[in-house]
């Protein structure tokens, strides 16, 4: 299971879904994110987050980033490591994944590994404004 996905996931219950978040939060938070402090908000749906490009980063990098401090990976009891499904073949060949299988912890810590990766490509470029 997986914060990223509480609302399709009907079969968890209320305090399991809470206790994943609540970890989800815990990971950002220890990195420092709005002093410690971040939050996120629902009525029925998530509302909308806005950040600044260092805490958006901060919450992207992968712990090995920190050299000088000992974060969990941002997914750390949040996404299932147990619970594996198929993968397509085509996506399977893609990511060079070595297996027909792959769970949710993997399978996100791709999708944060490329969301990370186009942080770092956004700090290449010398006019991020320019077309907007």
């Amino acid at each position: 299971m997986s914060c990223l996905s509480l609302k399709s996931q009907p079969s968890m219950d209320p305090a399991a879904k809470d206790q994943t978040l609540g970890h989800f939060l815990a990971n950002i938070n220890a990195r420092g994110v709005r002093n410690g402090a971040f939050e996120l908000h629902f009525d029925e749906k998530l509302e909308q987050v806005t950040l600044n490009v260092n805490h958006a980063g901060t919450i992207s990098a992968p712990a090995s980033h920190f050299v000088d401090n000992q974060y969990s990976e941002i997914l750390h009891h949040v996404a299932s490591k147990e619970d594996t499904f198929d993968l397509p073949k085509k996506l399977q060949e893609h990511l060079k994944w070595p297996t027909p299988q792959i769970c949710d912890y993997q399978l996100e810590t791709e999708l944060w590994r490329v969301h990370w990766e186009l942080h770092e490509l956004e700090r290449l470029d010398e006019d991020p404004g320019k077309y907007s």
